[in-house]
């Protein structure tokens, strides 16, 4: 493969980067793009995902990356709470799950298969909220498609 020629997920961040290097006192959100547009997406971390997610830059491309990590653990912890990914993946606007519903239901899934984890976890109570709100936005959804 030509190292020259940019994946679809590199060339999304790439894309979203075409201003200078950032000065000393840019934004941690300015400074963090910087820093994402210049890794390799293989190499991206847990709080890598959870960053990108909650800026809504590829969800396309990334909500799968998160739920592959989910489904090895939901409550895969980035930089700063145990279920923080989880987190941002339920902070997606519901305008992208109704476009995605396959990945909607992906989440679903993870989420009805690890109940008793995420029951018996010391999640902040807001992430519990998220939970219940994304399965029964889920259920009614599925409820009216039918």
């Amino acid at each position: 493969m030509n190292p020259n020629i940019l994946s679809k997920e590199e060339q999304v961040i790439k894309k979203r980067w075409e201003g200078p290097i950032p000065s000393d006192d840019a934004s941690y959100v300015e400074k963090t793009l910087y820093s994402l547009s210049r890794k390799n997406n293989d190499d991206f971390s847990v709080e890598d995902l959870r960053f990108i997610i909650l800026q809504e830059i590829g969800l396309d491309i990334y909500i799968p990356k998160a739920i592959c990590v989910l489904s090895q653990n939901i409550l895969a912890e980035g930089d700063f709470y145990e279920g923080d990914l989880l987190s941002s993946v339920l902070q997606v606007p519901m305008s992208f799950w109704q476009d995605h519903e396959e990945l909607r239901c992906s989440v679903y899934d993870l989420i009805c298969k690890n109940e008793a984890i995420l029951l018996e976890s010391e999640l902040p109570k807001r992430v519990k909220r998220n939970v219940l709100s994304f399965i029964q936005s889920t259920e009614v959804n599925n409820l009216s498609s039918q």
